[in-house]
């Protein structure tokens, strides 16, 4: 039989954004229509927001729609000790518990990557149930 569906857990849900957790899973998204904060994470600017704790490591991708040109800043609430890798789009601004990252942006709903490691206290708890 197949697995049963993870069931998510809604951590935001109102005009401004959207977040939620898929528990078991190191799964975090978060949809911020304008500039905010969902759960302990924040966005600058409008973006969709994808964050995946596997092991030891964690992945982000980000995308947003804006068109100003202006780099829009993530603030990610997991402990990061530092990156392994990052698209050219992609600046990791500092390491530490809400590490702040910033995104160029290029085409419009383009996707941008990193993949950072992840201090110990982390790794005890990938679902902190926080927006990525």
């Amino acid at each position: 039989p197949p697995a049963p569906a993870v069931r998510p857990r809604i951590l935001a849900d109102d005009g401004t954004r959207q977040t939620v957790a898929l528990p078991g899973t190191g799964v975090t998204a978060a949809n911020f229509w304008q500039p905010g904060a969902a759960g302990p994470s924040a966005a600058s600017a409008a973006a969709s927001v994808l964050g995946r704790v596997t092991g030891g490591t964690a992945t982000l991708c980000v995308s947003g729609p804006t068109r100003t040109g202006e780099p829009p800043e993530i603030v990610w609430d997991h402990p990061v000790r530092g990156p392994v890798r990052a698209g050219d789009t992609v600046e990791i601004l500092a390491t530490g518990p809400r590490p702040p990252l910033r995104v160029t942006p290029g085409e419009a709903g383009a996707t941008h990557r990193c993949e950072v490691t992840l201090r110990r206290t982390a790794l005890s708890d990938p679902d902190k149930g926080h927006a990525p």
